[in-house]
């Protein structure tokens, strides 16, 4: 067996089986061992199939439109501050966050309107790479995701050596600060790879211009009730619901409308300055994605890979309009969920695992030809 064939064998092991093994291992591999490696397989494939038809039973409760599928959690107190978080992944749990410049390759994510690296946990356990969340935080919020793209960029430049690539990943929202990022590490010669979950600038627009249009008003009470709703659950009744909109209705500003919520919430294990800055950061960065515009003169040239969900009831383009923004063509994968579930979903992140496999290739077979060359 040489060297190249170990490396196609390597390849296709972890690509179809998901089963890693040394070079060693490779090399004594026989046929009957790898036709238990196929049964089992076929046998994973079946359990996955009955697991998924499940879950897309459990999830048809999820709210699959509207402000409910942008705004999903409310960050704790804690962690908001920290702009880099690491998050538990495949490769690592650690949660010292510059470990992850020895250990590599380093994927940054950045996470939608809540700005918190929690709600892509379910996402980054199963990458195989050392993930680093690129997080929004409640204060000093920008008002542009271009603003936001530069407020992070000094995170991810301190992390990489010169002219080194990327990978980058965002999450709904997050994809708009992604591609600025994009944008800006590649005006430095860099290299890189942009993948966008559930994500462009026109499939976001047209979810929220679907949901409360242009009116201000309207904008500012369904936030509130959804707030409402992520914040105290029981309480939030049909009722309770109607008598909050009827108090805010009439006030004329944001800030009033925010004072009188926080008043009348039960209480919750928040502060109110923290309750204060989540829905002030919320809506900054709803009217952001509302009024974003792209204002480059060119479009991004790293690979691009989007990944959407199938549950989607919004009628839009396959690569949901990205093409007008990217110089090549955008790499295109379906996922069974909605914008929520397709994070938990295991397909997403053998996607995204795809470049890092092909990078721990070429490693493995300079390791092989090192080892034939002694």
């Amino acid at each position: 067996m040489d060297s190249m064939m170990a490396v196609e064998i390597k390849q296709s092991l972890e690509r179809e089986f998901e089963v890693f093994l040394t070079a060693q291992e490779i090399r004594s591999l026989t046929f009957a061992r790898l036709e238990e490696l196929s049964a089992a397989r076929q046998g994973n494939e079946t359990t996955s199939e009955e697991q998924t038809t499940e879950a897309t039973a459990r999830v048809s409760g999820v709210p699959l439109e509207g402000l409910e599928l942008l705004v999903r959690v409310i960050g704790d107190e804690v962690t908001a501050a920290q702009p880099v978080l690491r998050l538990p992944s495949a490769t690592g749990a650690g949660e010292d966050v510059e470990d992850t410049t020895k250990a590599g390759p380093i994927l940054f994510m950045i996470p939608g309107v809540e700005g918190m690296g929690s709600i892509l946990e379910p996402l980054a356990k199963n990458l195989k790479y050392q993930v680093l969340c690129l997080q929004l935080g409640y204060s000093n919020v920008a008002d542009t995701a271009q603003d936001m793209a530069q407020a992070l960029l000094p995170h991810i430049q301190s992390r990489l050596a010169p002219h080194a690539s990327f990978s980058l990943l965002g999450y709904s929202f997050g994809g708009m600060v992604a591609m600025e990022l994009a944008m800006a590490l590649e005006a430095e010669g860099r290299e890189g790879h942009l993948y966008l979950v559930d994500s462009s600038p026109d499939f976001l627009q047209s979810v929220q211009e679907r949901s409360i249009g242009n009116n201000e008003d309207q904008f500012e009470i369904n936030l509130m009730c959804l707030m409402f709703n992520l914040l105290a659950p029981h309480e939030a009744t049909p009722a309770a619901v109607s008598q909050l909109v009827e108090k805010i209705k009439p006030l004329k500003s944001w800030d009033e409308r925010l004072e009188h919520f926080i008043r009348m919430l039960p209480k919750t294990d928040h502060s109110v300055q923290h309750l204060k800055a989540v829905g002030t950061a919320s809506y900054i960065r709803l009217k952001a994605m509302s009024n974003y515009k792209w204002g480059h003169k060119t479009t991004i040239k790293s690979p691009t890979t989007l990944l959407r969900s199938t549950l989607m009831a919004l009628k839009t383009e396959e690569d949901y309009g990205l093409s007008k923004y990217c110089d090549k063509n955008v790499e295109v994968h379906f996922v069974v969920g909605n914008h929520v579930t397709l994070l938990d979903n295991k397909h997403s992140a053998t996607i995204i695992n795809r470049q890092a496999v092909d990078n721990e290739a070429t490693t493995f077979k300079n390791t092989i030809m090192a080892e034939d060359s002694k």
